[in-house]
């Protein structure tokens, strides 16, 4: 087993992020990239750029993605890449995520290098600090996703479907609120 710690000079900021359970395995996946990356048990999850995941030399990747940034550490300053988190649960729920089986949403440690954006950050390293499995239903019993997910060494409880789904009326109020802010009014010419 191995162990890490976060540097003690400074504490984590912690996010909020859904992930997806591999029904086999019973480890989260994040629900970016092709199928999901695997957050590994007991280990944090470093950020890669998948820009320059490929091999150097094919540069079709790259073209085909838009980004003309140079090779770089995630998250970069000119990329998009790095591990996204929201700011809190209300602006995760304000991530419209459709045709997905949301199985868990939590708290995320993150740490290293941070860019912080409007609604959340982009990170360097993560790693979950308090999980909830989505209680879709009454009857549904999570017992053994919870017990399953009792290897990231974190608190895992059920939290209710309503309460972290996607919330229509905070988008709405939200896309109101930055069209009427002043740098997004009309120069009235």
């Amino acid at each position: 087993m191995t162990s890490f710690a976060v540097p003690d000079a400074i504490e984590p900021v912690v996010g909020w992020r859904y992930w997806r359970v591999d029904k086999k395995e019973g480890l989260l996946h994040s629900l970016s990239g092709a199928g999901g990356y695997l957050w590994r048990a007991k280990s944090p999850f470093e950020a890669r750029c998948p820009v320059f995941k490929r091999t150097g030399v094919d540069g079709r990747y790259r073209f085909v993605s838009g980004m003309r940034t140079e090779k770089h550490e995630a998250p970069g300053e000119a990329c998009r890449c790095g591990i996204y988190a929201a700011r809190d649960l209300m602006h995760l729920r304000r991530q419209m995520l459709t045709g997905l089986a949301l199985n868990v949403v939590g708290e995320v440690s993150l740490w290293g290098k941070l860019i912080p954006g409007s609604k959340g950050y982009r990170a360097e390293f993560a790693y979950p600090r308090n999980l909830f499995v989505i209680q879709r239903t009454a009857e549904w019993d999570q017992s053994v996703l919870v017990d399953a997910l009792s290897v990231y060494g974190v608190p895992v409880a059920t939290i209710p479907y309503r309460t972290v789904s996607f919330n229509p009326l905070a988008s709405l109020l939200d896309a109101v609120g930055r069209a009427r802010s002043p740098r997004h009014a009309p120069s009235g010419r």
